[in-house]
């Protein structure tokens, strides 16, 4: 799930292992060097090993101060990648750079301080509080550089991205350009804070003058040859992003515009033509809202035909009160199952059951609907919608974006670009959202190791309209009711193959309960990511659902928490056609609560994943006794079936302080 088809790679198993070996080495090699260089630098460059005679000493550490700039430099530049390739064999070459790259990084700096001469000349080396204040900035000084490092992408900076790449057989995929934090001050927070390195250390030598000054000068002027690159390669982004961000030090640029790049117009001039991509259940929610409301928009979506797979089937009843506003929350039901009891299994063991029929709300259930019926009523309901216009075979991104205007780029199957004019573009198009990533929007993501199988299968288990969900020793097996007939079956798998027979091999280990494979539907393998942007807001851009934010599946919360996206997004757009709010409040408010709900949600969806996916004899009987005695029994009970309906995630709006569903 968390990557295309296209990103991945054909390595033998060899080329994987010489891939982890360079990772071994480079992280062996970095280690020393960073330790060599904070120990070096924190004494007064005084424990190089050699001692050479005052002139040769003298042109020895010139030479050693010289090359890390200068070949540093170099093997940045396009003839010094061209160098770095022949480091590693040719078939890996350019997916292990960042690997080389740190590795001679490394070694130049061992050549650095381990091989210096010194001088023996101390200036000044400080004594009691004094050496304490320094050594504390010294240290601030190491965590800003760790900070800044891990903002651009610990992966590049470390060269972890490229051996681990190999490894999993994949393709590097390079972080976006970093605007938030450190580099939301200043463009070059790294070399800024190497350069507090420099000048925090507290004992001053002869050899520390000479180094602090000329690497300070390196670290002032060597990044206008990275943002030669930086502008290469991110082109707009870069060129907005320098408009307003100081260079090197914060305060010293006189264009800085306010840091969530909001707008500068009216709100009705911004809602005057609403660009929507995407035409996924999320969208069109959206779009559904902004018509009724009187607001026009236009949906792109780049699938002419629609994806009759099933994928996400949990209505949550938060998100039935969302379809209630424009009246097709019963449409919806009808089409679905409403699910009023869980029950939990330890194997073959009955451990207890959750009722979702007391819940405080007018839909006392979760409802089990395909996610193509969801998304098929909502295509009926824009008829019904008012000014929304729905254009398909069509996929938009970003050619220019900014706070005073936005280009959007619309493409047709056939690759043919067409104009089309846009105050706003709200990126609804996926976790591979093509929005955010020509709007240079960056997402920080992490992935987790468990492994699923999922399917659905003719139902023949006398189950009717109840969840159950079984904890083995061996792996969880999760079980929902489906229209039609069906129930969908998902499998803790590790790295089985996505097939019909393994959910029916696993199911029948785990549960004796036996499905027909042979009519089996949508079986498909996934893993789990979680994921979320550095900003909801960008310029004219705003991103809802799954373009901002990915959660575990597990638990059904995902297009739910979208849904809740597009509702406050719908009445954030509508005040400001009203002319009722600034564009600057609304999109940081429509920020702020969502990226609020969106971890909450995730968190919950991730305890829920961690808690099932337990293997083994003892944490599955620890396991056991929790759910059994904990969680289905006492206060805790009560408070379960809202948690898991997402009936306790505040609906908050411009009109209330957090009203619940």
């Amino acid at each position: 799930m968390s990557n295309s088809l296209s990103s991945r790679m054909h390595f033998t198993r060899g080329e994987r292992i010489i891939a982890v070996l360079y990772g071994s080495l480079c992280h062996v090699l970095f280690a020393a060097g960073v330790g060599a260089m904070a120990v070096g630098l924190y004494t007064g460059m005084q424990i190089g090993l050699l001692h050479l005679p005052h002139r040769m000493a003298a042109a020895w550490n010139s030479m050693l101060l010289l090359q890390f700039p200068v070949i540093h430099s170099f093997l940045l530049s396009d003839r010094g990648r061209g160098w770095l390739d022949r480091l590693a064999p040719v078939r890996l070459a350019r997916e292990l750079r960042t690997t080389l790259f740190a590795i001679t990084a490394s070694l130049q700096l061992l050549l650095v301080f381990l091989l210096w001469s010194p001088s023996g000349h101390m200036y000044w080396q400080p004594q009691g509080w004094l050496a304490v204040v320094l050594t504390v900035a010294y240290a601030a000084g190491w965590l800003l550089l760790l900070r800044s490092m891990y903002e651009a992408g610990l992966g590049v900076q470390t060269g972890s991205l490229g051996w681990m790449s190999v490894a999993r057989n994949r393709r590097p995929v390079y972080p976006p350009l970093a605007r938030r934090g450190l580099h939301g001050l200043v463009r070059q927070p790294i070399y800024l804070s190497f350069s507090l390195i420099l000048w925090t250390a507290p004992v001053w030598t002869l050899d520390r003058v000479v180094i602090t000054g000329l690497w300070t000068v390196y670290c002032v002027v060597a990044p206008l040859l990275k943002e030669r690159r930086m502008h290469r390669i991110y082109g707009e982004t870069f060129r907005r992003y320098r408009a307003v961000t100081p260079y090197w030090l914060p305060g010293l640029n006189g264009t800085r515009v306010p840091r969530r790049h909001s707008p500068s117009c009216s709100g009705p001039e911004l809602t005057r033509r609403i660009v929507i991509a995407g035409a996924g259940p999320v969208g069109m929610m959206l779009a559904n809202l902004l018509g009724r409301a009187g607001v026009p928009c236009t949906i792109f979506e780049r699938r002419r035909d629609p994806d009759n797979r099933s994928m996400a089937i949990g209505v949550m009843p938060p998100s039935l009160s969302i379809f209630q506003r424009f009246g097709r929350a019963d449409d919806l039901i009808a089409r679905g199952i409403p699910v009023r009891e869980a029950h939990v299994h330890d194997g073959r063991r009955h451990l207890g059951s959750l009722s979702f029929r007391e819940l405080d709300s007018e839909y006392p259930f979760v409802l089990s609907v395909p996610q193509h019926e969801t998304a098929s009523l909502l295509h009926e309901s824009l008829r019904a919608a008012g000014p929304v216009t729905l254009i398909s075979g069509v996929q938009a991104d970003i050619c220019s974006n900014g706070p005073e205007r936005i280009v959007p780029s619309l493409h047709d199957e056939q690759g043919n670009r067409m104009l089309h004019e846009a105050s706003l573009v709200i990126g609804c198009d996926g976790h591979r959202s093509a929005v955010r990533h020509t709007s240079g929007i960056r997402m920080h993501e992490s992935a987790f190791r468990q492994r699923f199988v999922m399917g659905d299968f003719p139902d023949e288990t006398g189950f009717g309209s109840d969840v159950h969900l079984f904890f083995t020793e061996s792996g969880s097996v999760e079980s929902f009711p489906l229209p039609g007939g069906m129930r969908r079956w998902v499998v803790l798998a590790g790295a089985a193959e996505a097939t019909a027979q393994t959910v029916c091999e696993r199911v029948s280990q785990r549960t004796g309960l036996a499905l027909d494979a042979a009519g089996a539907k949508n079986v498909s393998g996934f893993g789990i990511r979680r994921a979320l942007v550095e900003r909801y807001v960008s310029g004219r851009v705003v991103l809802c659902g799954d373009a901002a934010h990915v959660m575990s599946p597990i638990g059904g919360q995902g297009m739910n928490t979208g849904f809740g996206d597009a509702e406050l997004l719908a009445e954030v757009l509508v005040a400001l056609h009203e002319d009722r709010i600034a564009p600057s409040e609304a999109f940081a408010f429509y920020e702020a609560v969502r990226r609020k709900a969106f971890r909450t949600a995730a968190r919950r969806a991730e305890w829920g994943m961690r808690l099932g996916t337990l293997t083994g004899r003892w944490p599955s009987a620890i396991r056991s006794r929790l759910i059994e005695q904990c969680l289905l029994k006492g206060p805790v009970e009560k408070m379960l079936p809202a948690w898991f309906s997402m009936l306790s995630i505040p609906r908050i709006s411009l009109s209330n302080e957090g009203a619940h569903g």
